[in-house]
């Protein structure tokens, strides 16, 4: 604001105009790109969080069913 009569002066309004608007639109591009890696990111690690959710839910419910029993098989490597 303080260079605002100079640039009225000297005719650059419209210079000045066009490079905040490129600069602004350059800014919005990244900002969107850094947003969509962000929302995939979580939207990839929500998607894992609700598998195994679900995994260890249905091996509860089949354990307390009585339609499968891992508790007896032992781990070798």
């Amino acid at each position: 604001l303080r260079g605002l009569d100079l640039i009225r002066v000297y005719g650059r309004g419209d210079a000045e105009l066009a490079q905040v608007t490129e600069a602004a639109d350059t800014i919005r591009d990244r900002s969107l790109k850094v947003l969509r890696i962000a929302f995939l990111s979580s939207a990839v690690l929500e998607f894992f969080a609700s598998v195994s959710v679900a995994i260890v839910a249905m091996y509860f419910g089949f354990t307390y069913l009585g339609m499968i029993d891992l508790r007896g098989v032992p781990f070798s490597l």
